[in-house]
């Protein structure tokens, strides 16, 4: 016996959602478009719950944070996995929803060596979003991460097409990046200082 039939009425469209038959997962008298078409809506409601509470999208409105969540994909990295390696082609962009991520930089002679961490709340993979051809950096989990991932064609379409959107998301992302030039210079200051011979007076 059926039960229920429910009307979902989301943007000017009406959805037909009847109840699961016998356990068997079947939905009885509903067009598999219309099916997918609210699975899909309920997936972008979703990713904006989630996207508006990061720190990184504080200055967007609500409408901006639902258009990138129309974009995104909920993705999951066990501690330890490598994102993206250095010099490889940039071709995501990824918002931190909780986790850390080691950001490091190989070389022949140092090898490789750790920079910084991107935490709960941030933008990892600048590359991509400014259209970037390669990685700059390698990026490898230290705890089990979660993030919502974009394409950054697709970002830097948007950027294109809502220039509210695009002044605001550049904006954030450019601070983000002022924010982490002084970190790494900060660094580089210390490492100078510890590896300087200590001056002496003459005599």
């Amino acid at each position: 016996m059926d039960n229920y039939s429910e009307v979902a009425r989301r943007n000017g469209i009406c959805f037909l959602r009847s109840s699961r038959i016998g356990g068997t997962g079947r939905l009885r008298g509903v067009p598999a478009a219309f099916v997918e078409a609210e699975q899909k809506m309920s997936e972008e409601d979703r990713l904006y719950d989630v996207a508006r509470k990061l720190g990184f999208l504080r200055d967007l409105g609500d409408d901006h944070v639902r258009a990138l969540a129309r974009l995104g994909t909920e993705v999951e990295f066990p501690n330890g996995t490598i994102i993206f390696s250095e010099c490889e082609p940039a071709t995501h962009g990824y918002l931190i929803v909780d986790g850390r991520v080691m950001l490091e930089i190989c070389g022949s002679v140092m090898g490789c060596k750790q920079f910084q961490t991107v935490g709960e709340g941030e933008l990892l993979g600048w590359s991509a979003v400014l259209g970037g051809r390669e990685w700059t950096a390698t990026a490898r989990t230290v705890t089990p991460t979660r993030a919502v991932q974009f394409r950054g064609a697709d970002l830097i379409a948007l950027c294109e097409q809502d220039t509210d959107f695009g002044h605001r998301f550049m904006r954030s992302t450019a601070l983000t990046l002022a924010q982490r030039l002084t970190s790494t210079r900060l660094q580089l200051l210390d490492l100078f200082q510890a590896e300087s011979p200590t001056m002496g007076g003459g005599g």
